[in-house]
């Protein structure tokens, strides 16, 4: 509206032009005689004007858009001609995702392997696999001291547990030996920080390793609970896995840890080895009987023994040459012992 207010102004004006100079030009024609070339002149101002306002009047209308995208008649919309192969291109694109996909996880597939293989081949013949189904820990002697490996935190564990299982059954070690497990899982609970975990791979320096890292951790957790340390935990007998790692290995368990042996625990090893005691239980069963002396007519008897000597003096004598340890012979032979670890 606005548009055609400004023609019509614009029309108006012009007209009144156009009649005054034809005004003047008449005068002046009919002074000059001249008045056909004043004619033609505003001819040509009025087509003008007329032309102008027949555009304006087109641009106040336009036609609208043409729509690029036109619908089938099944409703399936027309791309135009430069988009018609987009489809094929995004096809092609996602393959090619598909592929570098594909690459990377072949890439990382390969390595996994190569990182298995370098762990199995820097660890595993020295590692040394400690502790029950499901609970075992990882020992290896590095820098001179027994490092224990994070089951939780160190993808290694899976690694080498799985492969000494399998492949090397013999560095399972706990396997032939007696001793509370539940009791060193408490212990290493609340001790694990004695313990230094394994180097980084890129910093491994794995030494020999005699096996004796998950023995020295179980000794310590005895003694821990002899000495008061694991509160709330119930007395154990240590005899038992005394025993069931022999005489010679407990005696340099004892001298890595600078600790000799209790007298008493001396007695009981040298007992149930010349009885062919295997367990401690078995053990407690045979001092029920054995040691229960009582005098009759002819002499002194023994529970389990049965009849010893006349006198009780020659009553101890038979029994100690029986059990082939008195408690005496077993301080001594305690006290006769360098408690020091010489490497």
């Amino acid at each position: 509206m606005k548009k055609l207010a400004v023609l019509v102004s614009l029309a108006l004006s012009v007209c009144i032009n156009i009649s005054a100079q034809a005004s003047y030009m008449h005068e002046a024609a009919e002074d000059s005689e001249g008045g056909g070339i004043l004619g033609v002149l505003s001819l040509l101002i009025f087509i003008g004007v007329g032309t102008l306002i027949s555009n304006l009047f087109s641009n106040e209308n336009p036609k609208p858009k043409s729509n690029r995208y036109k619908k089938n008649i099944d409703g399936n919309i027309n791309l135009h001609t430069e988009y018609s192969c987009q489809r094929p291109k995004t096809e092609a694109a996602e393959e090619k995702s598909k592929q570098i996909l594909a690459g990377n996880s072949d890439k990382l597939a390969e390595e996994k392997r190569l990182y298995r293989k370098r762990v199995i081949d820097t660890y595993a013949r020295e590692t040394e696999c400690f502790g029950f189904l499901g609970g075992e820990i990882l020992i290896i002697k590095e820098d001179g001291e027994y490092h224990f490996l994070d089951y939780l935190h160190d993808e290694r564990h899976i690694i080498l547990r799985d492969y000494i299982k399998e492949n090397i059954p013999e560095n399972w070690t706990s396997k032939s030996i007696r001793f509370d497990w539940l009791m060193f899982d408490f212990y290493m609970g609340v001790y694990s920080d004695e313990f230094p975990s394994f180097n980084l791979l890129e910093k491994a320096n794995v030494e020999p390793n005699d096996f004796l890292g998950g023995k020295l951790a179980a000794i310590k957790a005895y003694y821990s609970i002899l000495d008061g340390k694991l509160h709330r935990y119930p007395i154990v007998h240590r005899v038992d896995f005394f025993m069931s790692i022999g005489l010679e290995e407990t005696i340099l368990l004892h001298k890595i840890i600078q600790r000799p042996m209790e007298a008493e625990d001396w007695f009981d090893m040298q007992v149930m080895r010349n009885r062919g005691l295997k367990t401690y239980d078995e053990y407690r069963k045979y001092r029920n009987s054995a040691g229960q002396w009582h005098e009759e007519e002819d002499g002194w008897y023994d529970k389990f023994y049965g009849y010893l000597a006349p006198t009780l003096e020659e009553a101890r004598a038979v029994f100690i040459r029986k059990e082939g340890c008195s408690y005496p012979e077993a301080s001594k032979a305690v006290k006769s012992i360098k408690w020091e670890y010489d490497g």
